[in-house]
């Protein structure tokens, strides 16, 4: 049975050696500079780099497919579809 994107953040979220936030439903226009951007179902701001293969770790483990976004790309000339995408930021 396929866990649901919150059992899948929760896991993270609860990882021992996860350290960042895991948040739900986030609007992608408040990274972006012209405000635009549809929620994202579910975001993961890992703190280090153990943190960021957790949290890799745990979505390929669970099925999920995942974009990555780092560094200045997340606020700047970024632009978000209002796709029906299944992967992750």
């Amino acid at each position: 049975m396929a866990l649901s994107i919150r059992e899948t953040g929760e896991n993270i979220k609860n990882s021992p050696l996860f350290n960042g936030t895991v948040e739900y439903d986030v609007p992608l226009k408040e990274f972006t500079t012209m405000k635009v951007g549809g929620p994202a179902e579910l975001l993961v701001k890992p703190d280090d780099a153990i943190s960021l293969a957790v949290a890799a770790s745990v979505l390929k483990h669970d099925g999920v497919n995942i974009f990555v976004l780092g560094g200045n790309m997340l606020r700047n000339n970024m632009m978000y579809y209002y796709l029906n995408l299944d992967m992750y930021i």
